[in-house]
């Protein structure tokens, strides 16, 4: 269906990149947790280009192929975004875990399987401000 699904969980993304910086900028541990049903987590799964989650398939005899929604969506699926500091240094990293996982995004990285937030943040903002 395109983009259409996806684009759908922008307003979402546009929240977790909110209340990430909050937490970052108010320097104090936070967790926040969003539940909802398959119907959310997949689509923000595309949108954010978790790897394997934003496979495009135009033929629908192939969807199967290319994408699965056990794969996508098992029971108790979970995506985390998990923040590190280093001291009070600015430099702030984030790894991907789905379903407990390390998982990759294509944000260009020099500490893998981490992220600088700073890369992290400025990729997700031009996909929701588009």
């Amino acid at each position: 269906n395109g983009k259409t699904v996806s684009k759908a969980s922008s307003l979402l993304l546009k929240n977790i990149l909110t209340c990430a910086e909050n937490a970052i900028q108010k320097k104090n541990v936070s967790a926040d947790l969003r539940f909802g049903h398959d119907t959310y987590i997949i689509p923000l799964l595309a949108l954010m280009d978790i790897k394997d989650m934003n496979v495009p398939e135009a033929n629908p005899e192939k969807v199967y192929m290319a994408w699965s929604s056990f794969k996508a969506s098992p029971m108790g699926t979970n995506l985390q975004l998990v923040f590190y500091r280093n001291g009070n240094k600015d430099d702030i990293l984030v790894k991907f875990l789905f379903c407990e996982k390390e998982v990759q995004i294509p944000v260009i990285t020099d500490v893998a399987p981490f992220y600088h937030w700073k890369d992290v943040k400025a990729y997700y903002e031009k996909k929701v401000l588009n």
